[in-house]
């Protein structure tokens, strides 16, 4: 008899650890980033720097902030919009005076080196198979 009640404790004991051990387990963790809902900053950091390059290097990015966004869904179509707030500096005087260049979508007007203009916008990000791509109106962007 004693060795009946030994063993269903032992039978007892070694089943609740045994779903103690499982439930210890570590989980696999997914590969996936936790955000590839929305575009990073750095994605529209990224195109604002592209389009600067662009300008046979006339501008450096000085700073660049997301101030907001907005996930939606045109026709199907997952987009993202994210306005943000940038700060450029001239590298070259890019026109005669009086005369304003249009710039990747923003009117900068460099009338001497080291001039700093303030942008504001918004980026469109529409997802693809492989990712988010960028895409900008130019009436999007202006200085403040």
């Amino acid at each position: 008899m004693k060795r009946q009640v030994v063993f269903c404790l032992l039978a007892i004991l070694l089943s609740a650890t045994g779903d103690f051990a499982q439930s210890r387990r570590k989980r696999p963790r997914s590969i996936a980033p936790s955000n590839v809902s929305r575009p990073s900053e750095l994605e529209g950091k990224a195109f604002i720097e592209n389009q600067i390059k662009e300008q046979e290097q006339n501008y450096t990015l000085k700073s660049f902030k997301k101030t907001n966004g907005q996930a939606q869904e045109v026709f199907g179509v997952k987009v993202y919009l994210m306005e943000f707030e940038a700060e450029v500096q001239c590298m070259k005087v890019n026109h005669s005076p009086g005369a304003l260049i249009l710039v990747g979508g923003y009117n900068i007007a460099c009338d001497e080196i080291g001039e700093k203009h303030k942008l504001e916008g918004v980026i469109r990000f529409e997802k693809m198979e492989k990712g988010w791509r960028a895409k900008q109106n130019p009436d999007d962007v202006h200085e403040p």
